[in-house]
């Protein structure tokens, strides 16, 4: 059976993505390291919530190793001072992962400390 132009010109744009997909990917394996998760938090600007103060932090990963596990604690540097920790569960080789925690104390120009105290490579 003989295929028409239609059928020929959908096969070959369906070719084409398909090169271009793998191309891609074999591109990323290639260039992509296998340095350890390099974890960093920034915290933003807090937030008056129903229980208190909800404050957004970013965990970002800019290493070519994904995380699991990560645990941040954060202190706040008030009187009394307030710390909590928050576990996040998986972040991703060169990506961020958003959570947020709350304190009781408004920060207001209070220092707050956060840092990443463990995790587990993946």
């Amino acid at each position: 059976m003989k295929k028409n132009l239609l059928e020929w010109t959908i096969f070959g744009i369906s070719l084409t993505l398909i090169a271009v997909v793998a191309g891609l990917l074999l591109r990323e394996h290639l260039t992509r390291g296998n340095s350890a998760p390099d974890l960093m938090v920034e915290v933003g600007q807090a937030e008056r919530s129903g229980q208190g103060y909800a404050i957004p932090l970013d965990v970002r990963n800019g290493g070519d190793t994904s995380a699991e596990d990560v645990e941040v604690t954060l202190t706040l540097q008030s009187v009394p001072p307030e710390q909590t920790d928050i576990t996040i569960p998986y972040v991703p080789y060169r990506s961020v992962r958003r959570a947020w925690v709350m304190f009781s104390h408004e920060p207001g120009a209070a220092r707050l400390d956060a840092r990443v105290i463990s995790y587990r490579e993946r």
